[in-house]
């Protein structure tokens, strides 16, 4: 459930809008709402929004519940508390979306899992004389029928946009790393693509597939540096691509024993950097 302080629930449609709660009630016929007079997270009035299939009654027991600041940056910068019963926190299947995009398996604390979205797929028909594995988008896109019944693909849902938009300025953070020295890389990444640029990312994958967040993910005790670095590798298919670079090595390797010695040169694996201790 969410409290908007002194927000105002006669319209409450209208206000999951204006604060940006879109991603949370999409698709939920059971938006339910109350007024809270003075006994709100943080000691003021304001307004109560929740799914009344996941959570029950509507007022706020600050002693039966659990409540949480949304990070700001992740709520535009506005005042959202994000809670729930503490002796039944919802699971994360709770909010999972009907139409969610296909993905990997990530384990969450407490046994929980998630499906994390990849935007992108590495295709299994590499070219050898690159070097490099190539991959497809995987995000929906719009598609515009011709007249003679053909299709052309178009801009990725508006759903998805925010999403797409930092996985390709990840992508060109990383792509500017290949002249850096390897005990620098880190350092310029972190100039290029900050924490935050990170936390948007995950942030906006975690939404793709379910109507939270990482800052619900984190209010609800399940948020760990694990997890984020998981989705991140799923976002872009890390996996997929190093299953190929295995096997262009062995063809490589393969082709060299038949051949006589032979020079390559490895495969960039577009991954952050860590710093070196």
């Amino acid at each position: 459930m969410y409290f908007i302080p002194n927000g105002k629930a006669s319209n409450p449609a209208k206000l999951v809008i204006e604060q940006g709660l879109g991603y949370a009630f999409d698709g939920v016929s059971s938006l339910e709402y109350g007024e809270i007079v003075n006994n709100g997270p943080g000691g003021g009035p304001g307004a109560l929004l929740f799914d009344g299939k996941i959570e029950r009654g509507s007022k706020v027991e600050l002693a039966k519940q659990t409540w949480q600041q949304m990070p700001l940056p992740l709520a535009g910068d506005r005042v959202i508390w994000f809670g729930f019963y503490t002796d039944k926190p919802p699971a994360i299947e709770a909010f999972a979306r009907a139409d969610r995009l296909d993905g990997e398996c990530v384990m969450l604390e407490g046994g929980q899992q998630l499906i994390a979205p990849r935007a992108r797929m590495y295709a299994e028909d590499y070219s050898l004389q690159q070097m490099r594995p190539t991959y497809i988008d995987n995000l929906p896109r719009m598609v515009r029928i011709e007249p003679d019944g053909g299709e052309v693909f178009g801009d990725v849902k508006s759903r998805f946009k925010r999403l797409w938009s930092l996985v390709e300025q990840y992508e060109s953070a990383i792509g500017q790393l290949s002249d850096v020295e390897q005990e620098q890389r880190y350092q310029r990444l972190r100039q290029l693509w900050t924490m935050l640029d990170e936390l948007n990312l995950v942030d906006q994958a975690l939404k793709a597939n379910y109507r939270i967040g990482a800052g619900e993910l984190s209010a609800l005790g399940l948020w760990d540096s694990t997890a984020k670095d998981l989705i991140v590798r799923a976002l872009l298919d890390i996996n997929g691509l190093e299953r190929i670079q295995k096997k262009i090595l062995a063809t490589l390797v393969s082709a060299g024993s038949q051949s006589g010695p032979q020079e390559s040169q490895p495969v960039e694996v577009p991954t952050e950097q860590q710093p070196q201790t």
